[in-house]
């Protein structure tokens, strides 16, 4: 099967395709839980396919003007970088630890059986964590060759690839903290409604973000007239299951 495949969807809304993805088994736990490998960080945890269903959610609130949703867009942003930063800085240092390329032919450890899976995806923010996690699990097969060389230790290896992971946790842990309750900038009411169980689950509101001064890069237009709600699906059958042979 091929794994870049077109997707059918008649809406013009509709225009992602399904992508192949591949990460070594060390990463695969932050996709889904079900695909810890027993590594001592693989808790239950919410990877990769349930921060994406919830991002739905989130993307849909945000077409439908709620600034709470768009505050978390660009909480999940500013993590983003974060993040990206974090795992640049670290992947420049380890690179550096190794030995000169005159001395040894060095490739990056690869899994002999790595974790594949088919991604399709309804939000740009879903993609790009994806694309952070590929960027992690380039960095745990780089500190895993340092210990193999052995210019690092095993606890140097260790606590390097926890905490990274532990941070990617925490932004997919993000999206799931917000709370839909069909707020609406132009609405009073909804404010009235619903202002007080938001500032008790999300916090206050800044006021740039309430008057929509200022939304995410990728933020998407408001849509007047949109549904209130829509629920997160995984689409087990279809999105999420591994690449053919």
């Amino acid at each position: 099967m091929n794994p870049f495949s077109s997707c059918s969807c008649s809406s013009n809304r509709c225009i992602f395709s399904v992508i192949g993805y591949s990460l070594s088994n060390f990463s695969a736990s932050l996709i889904d839980s079900s695909a810890s490998v027993g590594l001592d960080f693989c808790r239950s945890i919410v990877g990769l396919l349930r921060f994406a269903d919830s991002l739905r959610v989130i993307w849909h609130a945000a077409e439908a003007n709620d600034p709470y949703a768009d505050w978390w867009l660009i909480k999940l942003q500013d993590t983003y970088h974060v993040i990206g930063n974090r795992i640049g800085n670290l992947m420049a240092k380890f690179l550096a630890k190794l030995p000169a390329r005159g001395t040894f032919q060095i490739a990056p450890p690869e899994d002999k059986d790595p974790f594949r899976i088919r991604l399709n995806f309804a939000t740009p923010y879903a993609y790009q964590a994806a694309e952070l996690l590929s960027k992690f699990d380039s960095l745990v097969r780089c500190v895993l060759g340092c210990k193999h060389l052995g210019v690092i230790d095993n606890k140097t290896a260790k606590n390097t690839i926890y905490q990274v992971a532990r941070l990617i946790r925490g932004l997919f842990a993000l999206a799931t903290r917000y709370r839909h309750l069909g707020i609406d900038r132009n609405n009073p009411l909804s404010f009235e409604a619903g202002g007080k169980t938001a500032r008790r689950y999300m916090g206050e509101l800044p006021a740039d973000v309430r008057a929509g001064t200022r939304r995410a890069r990728l933020a998407p237009p408001i849509i007047k007239g949109m549904p209130p709600y829509i629920p997160p699906v995984t689409e087990n059958n279809e999105a999420y299951e591994g690449f053919g042979d």
